[in-house]
């Protein structure tokens, strides 16, 4: 019992957090190319037709795409 005391708390490294989603949502206008990425709300799938008006021409907005954003490791520049 002593011996797992003193090794409880080594070595444990906090978890990274989850990388952060995001929703694609385009406006489904024909002449119009708006598109816009929000964070991920719970609900969003896609092709759901949000409530949300499209800024630029007041049309109907779809979500065109849920992704989750991975951070990129960097290389090292020799």
């Amino acid at each position: 019992m002593g011996s797992s005391l003193l090794f409880a708390g080594r070595g444990q490294e906090e978890p990274e957090p989850e990388p952060p989603t995001v929703t694609e949502l385009q406006c489904q206008e024909q002449d119009c190319d708006f598109k816009e990425i929000r964070d991920f709300k719970k609900g969003d799938f896609i092709l759901k037709e949000v409530e949300q008006e499209c800024p630029k021409c007041q049309g109907l907005m779809m979500i065109e795409g849920i992704y989750i954003v991975r951070k990129e490791e960097e290389t090292p520049q020799f």
